[in-house]
C-alpha cells in the first residue's frame, strides 16, 4: 500500500515499535499508521508527531512537544473517537522507552488536554499563591474524581522515578523538572489512584502527609540548587510554586474532602436512625441474610379494599410491607473504573 510518506521518512526506531509488540494496539488511528497517500493534512500531522514522540533519537524537548501536540490534536479532531483508548495505546508504546519527569508530565498534560480538562494554577491573575486544581467546562473537579485509566500507570511511573531520583541520587532534577514533578504529585494524590486497589479520601490525605513530604523537601532543595534558579527575577521567585504553598493548598483540599466524607457518613447514620427505625427482619432470614442491606417499601398497614379485584391487586404487593433485600450501587470511582474499562475494550463505541 502506498503511504503518505515513504518508509525511509519515518524514523526507523520509532517504526520498529509497531512491529513485534507484546500487546495489541486497539485504537483505529494507531492501527492505520502510516496513513495512506492522499490522507488529510491533519492525519499527516498526527503521523509525524506520533513518530517524533516514539523516536528515542529525537531530543527530549521535541518528544515532549510532540506528546503535548497529540493531546491537542485529539481534542480538536478526534474527541468522539474514544480518546482514552488512544492514550492507553500511546502510553504502552512510550513505555518501551526510557521515561523522564519531562516526558511523564508531557503525557499527563496531553491526556488532560485530550479529555477537555485544564489545570488551574492560580486563583486569579493577581494571585501569587499557586494551586493545582483540574477544571472541566469551568467547573472544578472534586478530589477523588478519577481522570482516566491511562493516567494511572503514568502516575505510578512518576512515583517510581521520583523515589529513584530522590533517594538513590542517580540523577539530579533541574529547576523546571522539580516544578513538573510537584504537579505530578499533586495530580496523583487528588485525581489518581494506585492501579490495584481503591483509594479513599483518607488514603489520599495519609499519602500527602506521610509519603509525599520527603519528596517535596527534596524537590524544593533541588530547585534551589539548580544554577538556573539564580537567573530568576524577584517577581518570578515569588511565583515559585514550590515555595509558596502549593503543597498547603493541596493539603487543604484533601482535608476538606475527607472532612466532608466523614460528615456525610455521620449525617447518613443520624438521618437513618431518626427517619427510618430498624425494620424487623423476618425470623426465617438466616445470619448471613441479616447482613444483606434491606428496605421496607410500604410502611404501615394498607387500607382494605371492598372490591374483590382490588383485593387481589393489593395482595400482590403485600410482600413490600416486609423487609426486602436490595443491592447497593458501586461508589462513583468504581463506576468510572468500569466505564473506562468498557471504553478501552470497545474503542469503536
Amino acid at each position: 500500500m502506498e503511504t503518505s510518506h515513504p518508509e525511509f521518512r519515518i524514523p526507523a526506531r520509532a517504526q520498529a515499535l509497531f512491529t513485534n509488540l507484546p500487546f495489541q494496539l486497539r485504537h483505529p488511528l494507531l492501527l492505520a499508521l502510516p496513513f495512506p497517500s492522499g490522507s488529510g493534512a491533519h492525519l499527516i500531522e498526527l503521523e509525524r508527531y506520533v513518530c517524533h514522540a516514539l523516536d528515542p533519537r529525537s531530543s527530549e524537548t521535541l518528544r515532549c512537544a510532540s506528546i503535548r501536540y497529540i493531546g491537542r490534536w485529539l481534542r480538536t479532531h478526534a474527541a468522539d473517537m474514544n480518546v482514552e483508548a488512544f492514550m492507553i495505546d500511546l502510553f504502552r508504546l512510550l513505555d518501551r522507552l526510557t521515561w523522564s519527569v519531562n516526558l511523564l508530565h508531557a503525557f499527563a498534560t496531553a491526556h488532560l488536554c485530550a479529555a477537555g480538562i485544564t489545570i488551574k494554577r492560580r486563583e486569579s491573575s493577581e494571585s501569587t499563591e499557586r494551586i493545582f486544581i483540574l477544571t472541566a467546562a469551568t467547573l472544578e473537579l472534586p478530589v477523588g474524581r478519577l481522570v482516566g485509566q491511562s493516567l494511572w500507570p503514568c502516575m505510578e511511573r512518576a512515583q517510581e522515578l521520583l523515589k529513584n531520583l530522590m533517594w538513590r541520587g542517580t540523577a539530579a532534577l533541574g529547576f523546571m523538572e522539580c516544578f513538573k514533578a510537584a504537579e505530578l504529585l499533586s495530580l496523583f494524590v487528588q485525581y489518581g489512584r494506585p492501579q490495584n486497589r481503591d483509594w479513599t479520601t483518607c488514603d489520599r490525605l495519609e499519602f500527602h502527609t506521610e509519603t509525599a513530604p520527603p519528596i517535596w523537601v527534596a524537590l524544593r532543595h533541588g530547585a534551589l540548587l539548580d544554577p538556573m534558579s539564580d537567573t530568576k527575577a524577584a517577581g518570578a521567585a515569588r511565583m515559585d510554586p514550590l515555595q509558596n504553598g502549593m503543597y498547603d493548598s493541596v493539603l487543604k483540599r484533601l482535608t476538606e474532602a475527607n472532612d466532608a466524607v466523614l460528615a456525610a457518613r455521620r449525617g447518613q447514620v443520624s438521618v437513618k436512625q431518626a427517619q427510618e427505625p430498624p425494620a424487623t427482619v423476618p425470623a426465617t432470614y438466616g445470619a448471613e441474610d441479616q447482613k444483606v442491606p434491606y428496605r421496607i417499601v410500604v410502611r404501615g398497614p394498607v387500607p382494605p379494599a371492598n372490591d374483590s379485584s382490588d383485593k387481589a391487586v393489593l395482595e400482590r404487593f403485600k410482600p413490600l410491607e416486609s423487609a426486602q433485600p436490595v443491592a447497593l450501587l458501586p461508589d462513583a470511582p468504581r463506576l468510572e473504573e468500569s466505564q473506562t474499562k468498557l471504553l478501552a475494550e470497545f474503542p469503536w463505541c
